[in-house]
């Protein structure tokens, strides 16, 4: 049996398969329509009512049991029983085999209620979609258009009200289509959901504002502005009323908008001179998953997204789809691009996505103060010149690589407090190191301020292969949500879709389903082999007609005239062939657009290629016209000229092997000229010599490349630059370059960290200066020092440093004579001659005062250290004061960072907990907001230490795990050992021996591992770490004979601290040995000490031990008041607590009896 079909959103129209129902009169067909849209039975007194409202009741019933009857007759030609069911009372359509376009457009309308506001799964998307698209296929027009019943006023009543109900819900299933077409990247098929919407709605603002957004989506401002033209003359001549304050804001952020790269929606017929960009197909559900980040990043969730996939597998297209729907969406977006041909410019792919914004911005001290603009200007020397009164950028490169990431990361989430920011690196493989690392720390920063960004980054699979740009990928992934999408190649189906689109696009005639195959097979399915296979087809004007059969193959394979097309499977060949028609000019300008790289002007371009002007116009009309090239404006407002660059690096790539050695040789000879006249960056400049094997020039762009990127603080990229460099000298006999060079090169390492590197590429400079000056050597020497210290190997930074010493003092080199004793300071204190070490320090600061010189950093580090470690932390707090507020002026995060954490040490000996604890606190929060993990794993572990002293187990635990973990995973040792002993002490203090037998030997081996580096501090306190220990486990020989050489070590380094403990240890094993006149004695001696350091805690263990030993009514009140001061630091409620419950207290409580002190809240 024929199904029955009933189509009523339009002028109605009953099938039977594929005959067209006449019914005998339009009443007829109306109580079928009526009985079928309404489904349920029907009263029969309602039904005479609503058809024959002028006829008597009599003659109304036997009209409708007529009509009954034809009905039947008009229905039950279709084999089978049962469309309609009548009794007595009521009549329906209980038929189930009938297809009603109006039941997909109800599914539809009941599936966007269900969903609501909510956005469906990536998974469900696909189906979604469909069901919507199939509603809106049906919609031929209002409901049963142009049909009505004069003589029967209700009906058409009712047609009216279903009419408008109708309009309505398609209406809201057109609003979720056109959404949800968008965010799958099908942007021409938004636009046909829009354009439907505003048939069915011309009043329906919202729609304007969708139309408008899916215009400037593909870059149509113009259409999109016109549209809003369109909106306003509607609503004031149908309304009289303006448009809402929404879409008025929407036409102005389209209006001021940056101009983007119009895509217009291809023709459907005609012969374009060349072909647009094909259709992006087979991406919907990748579409899908951006938007899904997108709208994640806007809700201040930050979020990464890694687009990941061989070189034309349209990577960059869909990103470029995507961030069209961004925009039009209202958000921000900054677009960099790393490239091949980069040589390695520091930040390139940052400047070209903030550049463009920056110069749009008319008041850029609206998105960063004065004193971040300064910062930003190493990356736009352009600001200075715009913004006079810019104060200059700080000098101190310890820390001015910091302050620019921390730049970056503000501009974004100034930007992103205003709208969503999607921040795009194209090919992330070829970009800088510095630009990795600032993305890398932007990124941490955002994720802290929750700030809505979605930072989108493309990676060329075949170039990801090496260890840093994994590592980079892991490290993005550990620091905010990363969600990577491989774009794999497109199926069979996918691809006979853009193969027919393509093909439609550009001709009336389709081509063959036969063709399509052909073209997978050729290209599996790869989108770059697909358009270029198309486009070499198109160009010979060869895309196959479906002629059948053999005359159809033999298209395949055939081009116009008979020959053979060849067409190989690899793009390679491909290409080759799309290039092999170009005319000589033409060649000749690819060829040098080909060695430029990317981003060049026409004037350039035929300065390189050596072609004369009128020449060259054509040929850059056929490069362009095949898209070969694309242009773009430049986005300096001031020159406002196109420039020009690839539209895919696999066509540079081919184009460059075409050239020729020679002709390439000759050509980036030209470039090298042309640039260097119009002051191009040294790094693009000694690419160019290289290429051209010009040594010379090649050398000294190196060199100022170098030295550009260390301004740039771009010291990974830096260190390639003067490594090319050396290896040029030498090439070129200059022997007499190569010190300097090399000690270029340990700078750049510096600059990185790379402490091993850095150490030999500046003794490489100090034996290549064996018969230099003195002066030199001093630089060098000092150099070595600073290299030698951060590599731990102490010895050899006393050895450099005196050497250097010497030198500087031979030279009357003064400000190297205080960097050199300064060195040996240090070099004194982390060997344990602390007496020494002071001594030193003030030697340095004494004659740095006398040059009219700061003094050294490291003494300002260390001078507050020794006064510490020398048990006299009064001293110490205005020491460490000081230097807290050199580094601050000086806006030296990295000496911030150490200085906060000695004067955190030294406030907490004195008992200042009020006073440490926000110290420690800042330090922290730099380390974390900086992403300094070694220095913030220091000051860490630094605060656990008083924490063990004050009782507080719980805290002391967790902190002491956080530094090792975050110092492992640096790499950093010292906070590895010392927060190591600290959580053996405090494993002591709870019992839990258990847990220390493997962490003893776990920092014992790398105590070993620092070498000289304050192995003597940590020997000692692991002795008395391992003398507690002891005593828990009730090993008293252990106990004892630790404790015996934790007082030597204090002793012989004059840490009066360590004394007092070992001292401490011995008396409790003593006691508990029975021997109590040894305990009384060290204990005794051990208050001494902690008395004559002055730290509070200190007094705690030995006056609770020696209470009920010997104790007395002074000793109860000395260690009560120690309580009571100690007690009143502490603001924090929870550790106060803890303090108050220790059994040290407790015992100092009982002898000395209860006291009410203030509550830490008032």
């Amino acid at each position: 049996m024929a199904r029955l079909r009933v189509a009523v959103l339009g002028a109605p129209e009953v099938h039977r398969g594929h005959e067209r129902l006449v019914f005998p009169t339009r009443k007829t067909l109306a109580v079928l329509l009526y009985l079928l849209v309404e489904r349920a039975p029907q009263p029969r007194d309602k039904l005479i009512t609503l058809f024959w409202p002028e006829s008597t009741p009599t003659a109304a019933r036997s009209t409708l049991r007529s009509t009954l009857v034809r009905l039947r007759e008009r229905l039950e030609e279709v084999p089978g029983d049962g469309y309609l069911v009548a009794d007595r009372a009521a009549v329906a359509f209980a038929g189930s085999d009938v297809e009603r376009d109006l039941d997909r457009l109800d599914a539809a309308y009941r599936r966007v209620r269900a969903l609501g506001e909510t956005r469906p799964a990536v998974a469900d998307l696909e189906a979604v979609v469909a069901d919507l698209r199939r509603a809106a296929e049906v919609w031929r027009g209002d409901f049963l258009d142009g049909f009505a019943l004069p003589d029967a006023p209700e009906f058409d009543d009712w047609v009216a009200v279903q009419r408008e109900l109708q309009r309505r819900r398609m209406g809201v299933v057109l609003d979720r289509l056109s959404i949800l077409e968008a965010d799958s990247g099908a942007g021409a098929r938004a636009e046909e959901a829009v354009d439907l919407w505003l048939r069915l709605d011309p009043l329906e603002e919202r729609a304007h504002r969708r139309l408008m957004r899916l215009l400037a989506m593909r870059g149509d401002r113009a259409g999109a502005l016109a549209a809003y033209d369109a909106c306003r003359r509607v609503l004031a001549a149908e309304l009289g009323v303006a448009t809402d304050p929404e879409t008025d804001a929407l036409a102005e952020r389209i209006r001021s908008a940056p101009p983007a790269v119009r895509r217009p929606r291809p023709p459907r017929h005609g012969q374009p001179d060349r072909p647009d960009e094909a259709p992006l197909v087979g991406r919907a559900e990748e579409f899908a998953a951006l938007v899904e980040q997108f709208h994640a990043a806007a809700r201040g969730r930050t979020q990464a997204v890694v687009l990941h996939g061989e070189a034309g597998i349209g990577k960059t297209r869909l990103a470029t789809e995507f961030l069209a729907w961004a925009a039009a969406q209202g958000a921000e977006v900054l677009q960099g691009r790393a490239f091949e041909a980069s040589a390695r410019l520091p930040y390139q792919p940052l400047v070209d996505a903030i550049r463009p914004r920056l110069e749009r911005e008319a008041e850029p001290r609206s998105l960063l103060s004065p004193v971040w603009l300064s910062e930003l200007s190493r990356l736009l020397p352009e600001l200075r010149e715009r913004r006079f009164g810019l104060p200059a950028p700080n000098g101190d490169e310890a820390s001015a690589r910091v302050r620019l990431f921390e730049t970056v990361a503000r501009l974004g989430r100034s930007l992103a407090a205003e709208a969503p920011l999607v921040l795009v690196v194209d090919d992330v493989q070829w970009a800088d190191v510095a630009s990795l690392d600032v993305a890398h720390y932007a990124a941490r920063r955002w994720v802290q301020e929750a700030a809505a960004v979605l930072l989108l980054c493309c990676v060329r699979a075949e170039a990801a292969a090496n260890a840093a740009l994994d590592a980079w990928l892991v490290g993005l992934s550990g620091a905010l949500a990363t969600t990577r999408i491989d774009l794999g190649p497109l199926s069979p189906g996918e691809t006979a879709e853009l193969v027919h689109g393509f093909a439609r696009d550009r001709s009336p005639d389709p081509v063959s389903d036969s063709f399509a195959g052909w073209v997978f097979a050729e290209t599996r399915g790869q989108p770059l082999y697909i358009v270029e296979t198309l486009r070499s087809l198109w160009d010979r004007e060869a895309l196959p007609h479906p002629s059948g059969g053999a005359e159809g193959d033999a298209e395949l394979r055939a081009g116009p005239a008979g020959g053979p097309l060849a067409l190989p499977p690899g793009v390679q060949r491909v290409i080759q062939a799309r290039l092999a028609p170009l005319p000589p000019a033409a060649r000749e300008l690819l060829a040098a657009a080909a060695v430029l790289g990317q981003g060049f002007s026409f004037e350039l371009l035929c300065q390189v290629g050596h072609v004369a002007e009128d020449a060259a116009l054509p040929a850059l009309d056929a490069l362009l016209r095949g898209r070969l090239l694309a242009a773009a404006r430049d986005p300096d407002p001031a020159t406002a000229a196109e420039r020009y660059h690839f539209t895919h690096d696999n066509i540079r790539g081919v184009a460059y092997a075409e050239a020729g050695d020679a002709r390439r040789r000759v050509f980036h000879r030209r470039a090298l000229e042309a640039l260097e006249a119009g002051g191009a960056p040294p790094a693009e400049l000694a690419r160019h010599a290289l290429a051209a094997g010009l040594d010379d020039p090649a050398l000294r762009f190196s060199l100022a490349a170098g030295d550009g990127a260390m301004a740039l603080l771009a010291a990974r990229d830096a260190a390639v630059h003067f490594e090319r460099a050396v290896t040029l000298a030498a090439r070129l006999d200059r022997a007499d370059l190569l010190p300097e060079l090399h000690a270029r090169r340990g700078r750049a390492f510096v600059g990185m960290g790379a402490w091993s590197e850095a150490r030999a590429a500046f003794e490489t400079a100090l034996a290549g200066l064996a018969g230099g000056t003195r002066e030199r050597h001093a630089e060098v020497l000092t150099e070595i020092a600073a290299a030698c210290w951060w590599q731990l190997d102490v010895p050899a930074v006393l050895r450099y440093a005196t050497d250097a010493r010497e030198a500087a003092v031979a030279t009357g080199r003064g400000d190297l004579e205080t960097e050199a004793v300064a060195w040996r300071a240090a070099a004194a204190g982390a060997l344990g001659n602390l007496a020494l070490c002071g001594e030193l320090i003030e030697r340095a600061k004494r004659r740095a005062g006398e040059l009219g010189l700061a003094a050294p950093t490291i003494a300002g580090h260390y001078h507050p250290l020794t006064l510490y470690w020398l048990g006299r932390p009064d001293e110490a707090v205005p020491v460490a004061r000081e230097a807290v507020a050199v580094a601050r002026e000086r806006h030296d995060i990295s000496w911030l960072m150490t200085a906060l954490p000695n004067l955190g040490l030294a406030l907490a000996a004195t008992g200042r907990y009020e006073g440490a604890m926000p110290v420690f606190a800042e330090a922290r929060g730099l380390g974390r907001e900086y992403g300094l993990d070694p220095l913030l794993a220091r000051a860490i572990a630094s605060s656990a230490g008083f924490h063990n002293d004050l009782f507080d187990l719980d805290g002391a635990e967790s902190l002491a795990h956080e530094a090792r973990e975050l110092a492992l995973g640096a790499g950093f040792l010292p906070p590895v050992v010392s927060a190591g002993i600290d959580l053996l002490q405090t494993y002591a203090q709870t019992g839990e021996i258990a847990k220390t037998e493997r962490l003893v030997d776990e920092v014992t081996a790398a105590i070993e591992e620092t070498g000289g580096f304050h192995r003597w501090q940590w020997r000692m306190r692991l002795a008395a770490a391992r003398a507690a220990i002891a005593l828990v486990r009730g090993d008293a020989a252990g106990a004892l004979a630790w404790a015996d050489e934790t007082i030597a070590q204090g002793r012989a380094r004059g840490r009066l601290k360590y004394e007092a403990i070992g001292l401490t240890l011995r008396a409790q094993q003593s006691a508990a040995l029975g021997r109590t006149t040894q305990a009384t004695a060290d204990l005794r001696a051990a208050l001494d000490l902690a008395n004559q350091v002055g730290d509070p805690a200190l007094v705690l263990r030995p006056a609770a031990a020696l209470l009920p030993l010997d104790g007395d009514e002074s000793l109860a009140t000395a260690a009560g008041a120690a309580v009571d001061r100690i007690a009143a630091a502490l603001l924090d409620p929870a550790m106060r607590r803890r303090f108050e419950r220790a059994d040290a207290v407790r015992a100092i409580r009982r002898a000395t009896g209860p006291r009410r002190l203030p509550s830490p809240e008032t």
